[in-house]
This record gives C-alpha cells, structure tokens and sequence, in this order.
C-alpha cells in the first residue's frame, strides 16, 4: 500500500468518494502543496497532481508522486486528461491550482490554453468548480492587469481563495483555510442565499487597564459553526473576542459586553436570516479603576449584574429568528432537556441548545448537548465540528 493510503480520511470524511485534480504552478508556494495535497488526503479526497514544466525547477515531482499517490502529469497525451478528468462527463470533481501565477490567471482569464494548466482551467469553466489560491509578490497582486484578471475569473465563476499578506508577498494560505473552501465548493448548498451571524467566545471587563474578570470559555464550538456555515454555502459574519482570520468568513472582533452588544446590534441592523449565540458573556461587569490597582493592597470588587444580549435582540428585533444556547452545571439529563424547554417557550425563540459545563463543553474539543427546536429534541454527543453540523442542519429546516 502506497504511504498516502495509509493516511486516506484518518483525519475526516469530508471529501470522500472526491476526486481533486491538483495544479501546481511555478511560484515557491509549489513547495507547501505538499502538505497540502497530504491535508486533502487525510479528509478523503483522491487527488491527481498537475504541473508545468517550470514547476519542475521548484517542486520534483517525485515529491508530489508520494505525497498523493498518484503520477505526476507534466504534459497531455493522448488519453485527453484535460477531458476524462474535467469535461462534461470527466472524472474529477473540481479543479484545485494552488499555487497559481499572475501568468497563468492571465492565461485562463483571456482563453489561452498553451500548457497542461490552462487547458485544464479552460476545459474545467463550463463543468466543474474551479479554485485558485493566488501566490505573488504584492506589487504584482496589486498590479491593475492581474486585479482585471482576477475579477474576469470571479464573473466567470472560479473562486479565488485570497493569500495572506506577509513580508511583502501574497502568501499561501493556511491548508486547512484551502480545504475549507475545497468543501464548500464541492458541498455548498444547504444554507446557500443565507446570511448568518455568529456570535462568539467570551467577552472580558476591566478591572484595571491591565487586568480583567472573565471565563474559561474557548469559543470553538462558535468557530466551528462559522466553518460549517461557510462550508454549506452560507454568507458569514463573525463577532469573536480574537480575529479569526478564515479566508471568506467576514468578522470582526468584541472585548467587553459593551462591545459586544453594540457591534451585534449594529450588524442585525443590515439584516440577517439567522443569529446564533454561542458566545459566553458574562454575567457581570465591574467598575474600571482607569489606573493600575495596587497588587500590596486588598480590593474589593463590586461586580454588577448585566442585561442579557438576547433580551436586547429580541427588543430591537422581535422578528429575528435565533439559535440561543443555555450552560448549566451539575444536571441530569432530564433536567437539562427540560431547562432547555422551558428556556425555548419563555423566550419565544427557534432554536435552543442546552449543555451541562461540568464535564464538558467549556475549552474541549467535544460535547454533548439537546438541540430543541419545533422538532422532537434531539441529543447530540461527539466532536464540536459534528454538533455544529447537527445544528445547522436544524436552522436550514426552520
């Protein structure tokens, strides 16, 4: 068994039974479609590298053979790749070039198909998805031309997976960032024409300028109802108490409950189909001292109890529908699935999603929550990613 057998779907199944044909163009970036093709393997995919012959001066391609498993095309022959894996009735289920070339965006944007790459792109345009993860030095991805380019290919429908901006170059993103668009790509359907808001992490009051009063939670569970709402094609807004940064997820960062409430309320302004409030806030703030409390003497702080952020939607927007969620600690299941309930009915909301923190759901990776909506209360117990996918597939049913 080849070595990239080995790892097939160790990581998820989110890609199986896909097939990816990976291009791969002459930028430096070429070395980290290693990890890459290796990041798409381990979530199912089955993925058929492509190359220039210039890629070759950068990336041999018998690194690319053993990390996908699969032979290395540098030039078509007779058995028509281009067609069997991206025509009509092709084979392949997207086009993935990471990296990609100003030249070769040049190429596809105005029809030129003189290498492997390009005849690809250009046989892939009426039949299956297209993504490109652009990779170039700023002066050059700012260059008029390339951004002309660029906008050709999004109103033809590829998708651009943007480049982080570092040391003055457009850098390959992170993998897992490209493998998320991957899957929307080939998945995103469900929550399509959706605007969604997420509300997420925890919010911090200060104490003094250097010190502040807050919680253990990690936010996770509200970062992987933001990843799986993009994947289902949804469009994302993300308030989070630290930047996310997730290529097609617009955000934007809260530190205090004040902050919170006002940037939550000033996004539902532009109107949304859904909020969805994982975020722990706190449930009270404290007075600033503005000047750095003295460590040599005792303080007595004087927390102050704080109006709740789905009071405050549900006043200003009686209309939106809402995915709230209630923690509590030390309960059996049947109270929790019944303070869940009452929760629902008191609010008058959608969707509620009830946990018990004493050993769970607080910093983890998993949980175990009661998701009740207008159909039959429904547990769920397993990883953050699954439970988010077990809500969402909720909200697209309401």
């Amino acid at each position: 068994m080849h070595p990239a057998q080995q790892i097939k779907g160790n990581r998820s199944h989110s890609l199986a039974n896909k097939t990816l044909v990976l291009g791969v163009c002459s930028s430096i970036a070429a070395v980290k479609t290693i990890e890459l093709a290796r990041e798409l393997i381990r979530n199912d995919a089955a993925v058929y590298p492509v190359i220039s012959k210039e890629t070759e001066a950068i990336l041999h391609p018998n690194s690319l053979e053993y990390a996908t498993g699969k032979p290395v095309l540098s030039s078509l022959s007779g058995k028509v790749e281009h067609v069997s894996w991206l025509g009509e009735k092709g084979a392949a289920d997207c086009l993935l070039i990471a990296p990609c070339t100003a030249n070769l965006i040049g190429k596809i944007a105005n029809g030129i198909a003189d290498c492997p790459l390009s005849t690809m792109a250009l046989t892939a345009l009426a039949t299956k998805p297209i993504l490109i993860v652009p990779s170039m030095h700023a002066p050059m991805w700012n260059n008029v031309i390339v951004q002309a380019n660029l906008q050709k290919l999004r109103e033809l429908g590829v998708q651009i997976i943007p480049p982080t901006s570092e040391e003055g170059a457009m850098k390959f993103p992170d993998k897992h960032h490209i493998l998320l668009h991957v899957e929307r790509a080939l998945f995103g359907k469900k929550l399509s024409n959706k605007k969604i808001l997420i509300v997420s992490g925890k919010s911090s009051e200060n104490i003094d300028p250097i010190r502040v009063i807050t919680n253990t939670a990690s936010g996770k569970t509200g970062i992987e109802l933001a990843k799986e709402a993009f994947r289902q094609g949804a469009q994302v807004y993300l308030i989070h108490n630290t930047k996310k940064g997730i290529p097609g997820i617009a955000e934007e960062t809260a530190f205090s409950l004040s902050e919170f409430y006002e940037k939550t309320l000033a996004q539902l302004q532009k109107g949304f189909d859904w909020v969805i409030l994982p975020a722990a806030l706190g449930d009270f703030t404290v007075e600033n001292a503005h000047t750095k409390l003295d460590s040599q003497t005792e303080q007595i702080l004087k927390l102050l109890p704080t109006p709740k952020l789905l009071e405050k939607i549900k006043q200003s927007f009686p209309e939106q529908k809402i995915c709230a969620f209630k923690a509590v600690l030390n309960k059996t299941n049947e109270e929790l699935l019944a303070i869940g309930k009452e929760k629902r009915e008191k609010e008058n909301i959608e969707i509620v999603v009830a946990n018990d923190i004493a050993e769970n759901g607080m910093g983890t990776d998993t949980n175990s929550v009661w998701i009740l909506s207008s159909a039959s209360p429904q547990w769920v117990d397993g990883s953050k990613r699954f439970i988010a996918k077990a809500i969402l597939a909720q909200i697209s049913d309401n």
